[in-house]
């Protein structure tokens, strides 16, 4: 059995062993326990190894007086409510129009109604397409081009036609604006040389994915039917 230390009267950090003291009811390895004055003028207890090993060194005065120095303060705590105040007006002031975010260059304010809340600005593009996007993910550099940028550089070069009312793309007439600006985007109504009505978004018809109503798709299926069948019939 190794013979317990006696440190009456040393000094650890902030912390000076005074007597042996009674270990917590609570634990079943009885460990040795020791009362400390601290230099807060406080006392505490605490088990003797956790001293002489550098883990504890105060009562926790000294973790207190850590937190609250100004070297280690979190920024919200060091700025004042006159600062915070100018950072938040900064953060919401409208977008002067000619400001770049990225490849986005802001036209105009949006106005209109939108999923999102938030202002929205008419932005364009440096590929030459418009976009609308909500003010602060501009700011946060969350939206910096229309799209185009996710695609790759050959379509950011392909400049697609603006989209306006009375625009043709493939089979589709662009009539007017759908008001509501939805998840991906803008959307327009179309009517098609089939006669039915569509409404399809901006960035499709930019980009050709959508020529038509559904009319074009059902037309080919059934032209490769009348080839399958008739190679088969042979």
């Amino acid at each position: 059995m190794t013979k317990e230390l006696d440190i009456t009267g040393r000094r650890f950090a902030r912390l000076v062993a005074v007597r042996r003291a009674d270990p917590p009811k609570c634990l079943v390895r009885q460990r040795p326990y020791w009362l400390f004055d601290c230099d807060c003028g406080s006392q505490t207890t605490v088990r003797s190894s956790e001293v002489v090993r550098g883990h504890t060194r105060s009562c926790g005065c000294l973790r207190l007086d850590y937190l609250q120095s100004e070297k280690h303060m979190t920024h919200c705590e060091r700025v004042t409510r006159k600062q915070r105040a100018c950072i938040k007006s900064a953060l919401f002031r409208a977008i002067d129009p000619g400001t770049r975010f990225g490849m986005l260059v802001v036209h105009s304010e949006w106005i209109g109604t939108t999923n999102s809340k938030g202002v929205h600005y008419n932005c364009i593009c440096d590929c030459g397409n418009t976009s609308v996007v909500r003010g602060t993910l501009l700011r946060y550099g969350q939206t910096r081009s229309c799209g185009c940028m996710k695609f790759g550089p050959k379509k950011c070069l392909r400049r697609p036609s603006p989209v306006r009312s009375g625009a043709v793309f493939g089979m589709l007439k662009v009539m007017r604006l759908k008001p509501v600006i939805g998840v991906y985007g803008r959307s327009w109504r179309c009517r098609c040389e089939c006669g039915n009505r569509h409404i399809a978004r901006e960035r499709d018809l930019n980009y050709g994915t959508t020529k038509s109503c559904g009319c074009l798709k059902r037309k080919r299926c059934a032209e490769a039917r009348k080839v399958f069948a008739f190679a088969f019939a042979r």
